[in-house]
């Protein structure tokens, strides 16, 4: 798994799309979860951007994470 985390390749990964494919799902999920929570919070100017970025920060970490276990699990046989 860490080989998966650490690398800016897709050479690790058994499928090839889990990294720019998923990539891009996370980022936009992260952004508008970010945006989601910042109104809701009465966040304004920089704050809003804050909470955006720990929130695409966040949801990249942990989706990566998901991602390289399900892709463990698929082994090449």
């Amino acid at each position: 798994m860490k080989s998966r985390l650490t690398r800016f390749d897709n050479t690790e990964w058994n499928n090839p799309w889990y990294v720019p494919l998923g990539g891009a799902v996370l980022a936009i999920l992260g952004v508008l979860l970010g945006y989601r929570l910042a109104a809701a919070a009465g966040a304004t100017g920089l704050g809003e951007y804050g909470i955006t970025v720990l929130c695409l920060a966040l949801t990249m970490a942990v989706g990566f994470g998901g991602l390289a276990i399900l892709d463990m699990r698929n082994r090449r046989q």
